[in-house]
C-alpha cells in the first residue's frame, strides 16, 4: 500500500501542481478515503471519498479527482467513477463532485 500512497500522491502534484505539507496532511487524514484504478502496476486514475453529511442524509464529497496525463482518454476515470458508485450506492444517499 505504501507504494500505491507515493504514487497517488506523486498524481496528486502533477494534477494540482501542489505538494508539500498539504499534500501530506491531506493523504494522512483521508488515505482510507483514497479509490484509484492501475495498470500494470502504476495508478492511472485516483479520486478521495470523503464522507459528508446533510442534515439526516449522508454522502460522499468525491475530491481531488486526478488522472495521470498519459493516461487520459482512455476511460479510466468512467471506470473509477463505476467502481466508486457501486461501492458506496447502497449505504450512501448521495455522491457529490464539485469539479
Amino acid at each position: 500500500m505504501e507504494n500505491i500512497i507515493r504514487q497517488c500522491k506523486e498524481l496528486y502534484s502533477i494534477a494540482f501542481s501542489e505538494d508539500g505539507a498539504f499534500c501530506d496532511m491531506l493523504f494522512s487524514l483521508f488515505s482510507k478515503d483514497l479509490r484509484y484504478i492501475t495498470e500494470a502496476k502504476q495508478v492511472v486514475c485516483m479520486a478521495f471519498c470523503i464522507d459528508v453529511f446533510t442534515e439526516d442524509k449522508k454522502g460522499k464529497y468525491i475530491y481531488a479527482v486526478a488522472t495521470h496525463p498519459n493516461f487520459r482518454n482512455k476511460g479510466y476515470m468512467s471506470r473509477l467513477f463505476e467502481k466508486i458508485e457501486k461501492e458506496f450506492k447502497k449505504d450512501y444517499f448521495f455522491l457529490c463532485l464539485h469539479p
